[in-house]
């Protein structure tokens, strides 16, 4: 697992979500899947998001940059705020 230069946050709606991701994928059979793209996005997050995915939005008045990544099953959309090294996970989905 890399360094955690950054701190990934979370609102409880996507938390939730994930869990609920989560119950699909093992439904559908692919839970270990799922679970390695997850840990794989979240060690990332944690390391270095300015390298991750694309950019979608860069906010100059808040100081913040949107970003989206995939990671097979799944993608993640994501802010980051550099002033205080702070990731926050907006949105997870699996991919159809």
């Amino acid at each position: 697992m890399p360094p955690a230069n950054y701190k990934v946050t979370q609102p409880g709606s996507v938390v939730d979500d994930v869990r609920s991701l989560i119950a699909r994928a093992r439904a559908e059979g692919r839970i270990g899947v799922f679970r390695q793209a997850l840990r794989y996005l979240m060690d990332e997050l944690a390391y270095d998001p300015t390298h991750l995915g694309e950019s979608r939005a860069r906010l100059e008045s808040l100081d913040q940059e949107r970003r989206i990544t995939y990671a097979r099953p799944l993608v993640a959309e994501f802010i980051i705020h550099e002033p205080t090294r702070t990731v926050t996970v907006i949105r997870v989905r699996l991919l159809d």
